[in-house]
């Protein structure tokens, strides 16, 4: 799991450089502020949260946790597979992404 590491400080730092370039790039003074009412009101027009964005969220998480429980510290499912690699999850999940009806 040294990759963890690396890849999370690397993630942060990298993430910290794209924030501050998009901020100072890209915003303009004369924009309005945005209020927390305002924004709540731009909220309740998305709507609720529909059956494909559920099915899709429940998805990344389980892809999630399945990438970083593969290998034995925390779970060890790949030992049940020859050939258990990191695309397995995410393949597994698209094909039953194309079986679940909107």
């Amino acid at each position: 799991y040294r990759w963890l590491g690396f890849g999370s400080s690397y993630a942060l730092v990298m993430s910290a450089i794209l924030w501050a370039f998009l901020y100072f790039a890209y915003t303009s003074k004369h924009l309005p502020k945005a209020s927390t009412s305002h924004l709540r009101k731009l909220l309740s027009e998305l709507g609720p949260y529909s059956w494909a964005e559920k099915v899709v969220t429940v998805g990344m998480v389980i892809v999630i946790i399945l990438w970083l429980t593969r290998e034995k510290p925390l779970l060890g499912w790949g030992d049940l597979f020859v050939f258990s690699n990191d695309y397995m999850p995410a393949m597994a999940c698209v094909i039953v992404f194309f079986m679940i009806p909107d």
